[in-house]
């Protein structure tokens, strides 16, 4: 009876261990506004939960990333204005296309 406890109490620990550390998988792809073209080499940072994770964008403008509890991903590019994006609590972006806009010039 005692190793059936044993057993018991190191398979609810393995389940509830893999729970909070489960990581869910965040993806999009960026998009000019304007041109409707790709935009390669974006940076993308994940914020607000207890994630701190990052990635840059394909040839084709598209991301994936694995995170943890991610409340807002930030996509920055050199020539466009800063976009923050909202993600789900089942880590999904409320858009997957996303349209990045030129910054204006001085």
């Amino acid at each position: 009876m005692s190793h059936l406890y044993r057993l018991l109490a190191a398979v609810l620990l393995l389940l509830v261990t893999h729970t909070l550390f489960a990581q869910k998988t965040v993806k999009g792809k960026i998009i000019d506004a304007i041109t409707k073209e790709p935009v390669s080499g974006a940076s993308i940072h994940c914020s607000g939960g207890d994630c701190r994770c990052g990635c840059t964008t394909s040839a084709s403008g598209e991301f994936e990333m694995a995170c943890r509890n991610c409340k807002t991903l930030t996509v920055t590019y050199v020539g466009y204005q800063p976009q923050q994006l909202s993600v789900d609590a089942d880590n999904r972006l409320v858009a997957t296309d996303i349209l990045v806009t030129h910054s204006a010039r001085s």
